[in-house]
């Protein structure tokens, strides 16, 4: 703009006077490519907002909110300015819009301890429990399209009560590789005995539960 207006200062315009407005450069208009080097970092996008590359390692949207405003407890922040992006499901080179630190974030509930204390294990992720959500085996449903992945939503979680799961309480999970994996590497347990922890107060057999959850 001052380039196309030679001659007058920008700290003193006349009221009222007309000024020339020249087409928005090319160079402004397109967003600068991220590369390789950019993963963790923020880069500006074509509308002024901070555009976050997604780097290998974080912890969903609870991890990024962690590391860019202080605390994980923020994460639906990042949630809502980027309602398509799965949490679970984000790849390296993944961009997503970072807005401003919310002033304020609602309250949250009871968390894991790892959680608490800010420091969410390597490739563990931050699942909220939703009221009805049923247990170990109905968050391994959610996440994992899977609910037989349970035990290793079970392993860590330590010490917490499936059947006293609390909406908006926070728990870990690992990635579904992780799961698959340590799901088969574990002793098979006799059916007659195998019971899955279903959150309503019981653990029922697994073979009643079949015709509900699969």
């Amino acid at each position: 703009i001052a380039e196309a207006n030679p001659g007058l200062s920008p700290g003193s315009l006349p009221l009222r006077r007309e000024i020339k407005i020249p087409p928005l450069p090319a160079a402004a208009m397109t967003p600068r490519r991220a590369g390789p080097a950019d993963a963790g970092k923020l880069i500006e996008g074509p509308d002024g907002q901070r555009i976050y590359i997604v780097k290998k390692g974080d912890a969903g949207f609870w991890g990024i909110a962690q590391a860019l405003y202080g605390h994980g407890k923020h994460w639906p922040a990042i949630a809502k300015a980027n309602p398509r992006a799965d949490s679970s499901g984000l790849k390296p080179g993944d961009r997503l819009i970072i807005p401003p630190k919310p002033e304020s974030a609602r309250p949250i509930g009871p968390a894991h301890p790892a959680v608490r204390g800010g420091a969410i294990p390597p490739g563990m992720s931050v699942y909220v429990v939703k009221a009805g959500d049923q247990g170990w085996w109905g968050i391994a449903k959610s996440v994992y399209g899977k609910g037989g992945l349970w035990p290793a939503i079970e392993k860590a979680n330590p010490g917490v009560d499936p059947t006293r799961l609390q909406a908006k309480q926070e728990v870990l999970y690992p990635s579904k590789e992780e799961a698959a994996r340590l799901v088969g590497s574990m002793a098979p347990v006799p059916t007659a005995t195998r019971t899955r922890p279903t959150g309503t107060g019981r653990e029922v057999p697994e073979e009643d539960l079949r015709p509900i959850f699969d």
